[in-house]
């Protein structure tokens, strides 16, 4: 399966404070692989049942324009452009951004996060991006988890 979509994960904190736009709960709920994986159109999921708070925006347009609040990290997929980042910002300092595309790494500031050195192949598939959440979150995939669903115009 392709990965296009993008996230934001906040700890402390309300990731749908940091949008530019309001969104508005519907009252639904979505599964793992709809929030993570659908092709959803103005809406976004939330998951709020561990210390890091969830985002997912399936069209990659409001995670983009959001402020980095204190503890978060934003993460993008595009395997139709074989493209795949993160920023991480730590009690309110920006302390790592990493982008590849095509298996390159095409944007490299601040240190590399000592789980970048031990990850096979950087920046060349999902898995990396994963394994990037996975470190600084403490958390995975989930299958069983579930989003509330939010429209969010564009």
């Amino acid at each position: 399966m392709g990965w296009n979509t993008s996230a934001l994960f906040a700890r402390g904190e309300d990731p749908l404070a940091l949008l530019s736009v309001t969104a508005t709960a519907t009252g639904a709920l979505a599964t793992s692989e709809e929030a993570t994986s659908g092709l959803a159109h103005d809406v976004v999921f939330v998951a709020r049942d561990q210390e890091w708070q969830q985002l997912w925006d399936p069209e990659m347009l409001h995670v983009v324009d959001a402020r980095p609040g204190r503890n978060t990290l934003t993460v993008f997929f595009s395997s139709v452009s074989s493209t795949y980042g993160f920023s991480l910002v730590n009690e309110g300092v920006k302390v790592r951004r990493a982008v590849y595309t095509n298996g390159e790494l095409t944007v490299d500031d601040g240190e590399p996060l000592p789980i970048e050195a031990n990850i096979p192949d950087p920046g060349s598939d999902e898995n990396w991006v994963w394994a990037i959440i996975e470190h600084v979150t403490g958390t995975g995939y989930n299958g069983n988890r579930t989003f509330q669903v939010y429209t969010c115009p564009w």
